[in-house]
């Protein structure tokens, strides 16, 4: 059988291109997606996802490849995939080990508590029948060898083991043997080994725990903030589902395939469910430690960061101008979606509002920007403890990252 394979141009188009016989990595937007296509049915075509099926629309793919797809017969749909899945039931931690090519692994270990969640990935090798002892004949067990995935340039951080035990009912994780200074990384211990489907099931449980926990947070925290900063949670939690949303797609391509009414053909997927999970742990951290510890200055100066890799630098600078610096690195850190901008706001952008508000508003200068591509304008509301940042005609800048958020303040260092 056949697999051709799918990749999404930066215009929003598919293309398809004809691959060899197993899912492989697929570029989708500047990210990594391990995808495969598997034909067509009516007028959506398959893709292959971790061994199942997604549909999307034919229409979303460009014209040349949708006359393409459209030739296609229907081909059988998933292609194995080797995943096992383990639970630690006293902690409640669970990993998922996938296999991305022969004898080469991707490990992750995830967990959630309260509003809280833990995620690491580390990729590694997977050796089969490793001796069981010295003059054995049955079955030894499997070993896995891995570190935690670092991005372009970092340093290859602890190594640990991964024993399976020879009926494949239970892995233990620890240290690997020569380790000289090992970091712990609060994944060590022994998971017994759980179906697929109870896997995805508790990951969706652990959603709607997280879930919960996050909108309790946002009704009650809020009340024991200072001042002026209450009104930040209302703006917050209003643009939570997109922020949410933004993340998904960011982590989990394939989330940006579907029309909101179609969601439910994600559901089937674990890193749907990840996706959803990592952005509301990293939602209730910021809510939960909006860094009132210390007192707000009456004034712009501060560096500020929106718990999802974004972060801006704002400085006042000779004759009360504003200078500032957006950057972001959204994402999981092996290959994070980045973007930066500078500038400097004269005093005629700034205003005091009522209270401790403050606003802001950069437009970018027009002269040598190519032709299409409107200017940037960049809203700034600086309230005690947070900045809340608005832009337009950002995507030529940021896409698929954004600058748009809540920021919460910490102050300028000692220079």
């Amino acid at each position: 059988m056949k697999i051709r394979f799918v990749s999404l141009l930066v215009s929003g188009w598919f293309c398809l291109a004809a691959l060899a016989a197993e899912p492989r990595w697929v570029s989708v937007e500047g990210h990594k997606l391990r995808a495969g296509f598997a034909g067509v049915s009516g007028d959506r075509v398959n893709l292959i996802l971790d061994g199942k099926p997604l549909p999307v629309l034919l229409s979303r793919l460009a014209p040349a490849s949708r006359e393409q797809a459209a030739q296609l017969k229907p081909e059988p749909a998933p292609v194995p995939v080797h995943r096992w899945d383990y639970l630690d039931e006293i902690s409640g931690r669970q990993v998922c080990v996938r296999e991305t090519a022969p004898g080469l692994i991707e490990v992750v270990v995830f967990a959630s508590s309260g509003g809280s969640f833990f995620r690491w990935a580390g990729r590694g090798s997977r050796s089969e029948d490793q001796p069981a002892g010295d003059g054995k004949k049955e079955r030894g067990t499997t070993m896995l060898t891995f570190s935690q995935v670092v991005g372009e340039g970092g340093e290859l951080g602890t190594l640990f083991s991964g024993l399976e035990s020879a009926n494949g009912s239970k892995l233990e994780i620890r240290f690997a043997e020569g380790e000289s200074e090992p970091q712990d990384a609060g994944i060590n211990g022994v998971y017994g080994r759980i179906t697929a489907d109870k896997a995805l099931a508790l990951s969706k449980k652990q959603f709607k725990t997280v879930s919960a926990a996050l909108q309790e947070l946002l009704r009650v925290a809020p009340r024991s903030w200072p001042g002026a900063n209450r009104r930040v949670a209302g703006e917050w939690e209003a643009r939570w589902p997109i922020l949410r949303a933004d993340w998904a797609e960011l982590v989990f391509p394939a989330a940006g395939f579907v029309s909101p009414a179609e969601a439910r053909v994600l559901e089937p997927h674990l890193d749907y469910w990840l996706a959803l999970l990592e952005a509301t742990g990293m939602g209730w951290g910021l809510i939960a430690y909006g860094g009132f510890e210390q007192p707000a200055i009456d004034g712009w100066a501060g560096e500020y960061d929106d718990g999802f890799g974004g972060h801006v630098s704002l400085r006042e600078v000779t004759g009360g101008a504003l200078s500032f610096a957006l950057g972001c690195a959204r994402g999981r850190g092996e290959d994070p979606q980045t973007a930066e901008f500078a500038g400097r706001i004269p005093v005629a952008g700034l205003a005091k509002q009522g209270g401790s508000q403050r606003t802001a508003v950069f437009v970018q200068e027009s002269a040598g920007l190519p032709e299409g591509v409107s200017p940037m304008k960049i809203s700034f509301r600086k309230f005690p403890h947070f900045l809340v940042v608005q832009t337009e005609n950002a995507g030529p800048h940021t896409a698929p990252a954004w600058f748009d958020g809540v920021y919460r303040w910490s102050p300028a260092p000692v220079e």
